[in-house]
């Protein structure tokens, strides 16, 4: 009785494992096309990068700077650390 268990236990391990490799071969593109329209929070994700691409410089060193968290219009410069306000990035 207790070969069977091992063979279903077996069985089971190996059925999951190809649903595993499966998944992780499909690509990004293929899932979305299975789900079909993009929820909401992806696509707010999706702005959020964008909105983040913007090319905001440091007006003290010239880089590129990010949007304080929680802020419309407060940017610290990562080089310098310098803080000012510049265009609202939502």
């Amino acid at each position: 009785m207790l070969d069977w268990y091992y063979i279903i236990l077996g069985m089971m391990v190996v059925v999951i494992v190809g649903f595993i490799v499966k998944a992780v071969r499909m690509t990004n593109a293929e899932i979305y096309k299975k789900m079909g329209p993009m929820p909401s929070e992806w696509r707010m994700k999706k702005a959020i990068e964008e909105i983040s691409k913007r090319d905001i410089q440091c007006p003290r060193c010239g880089k590129q700077t990010f949007a304080m968290l929680g802020t419309k219009n407060r940017y610290k410069c990562d080089i310098c650390n310098y803080e000012f306000e510049g265009a609202e990035h939502i």
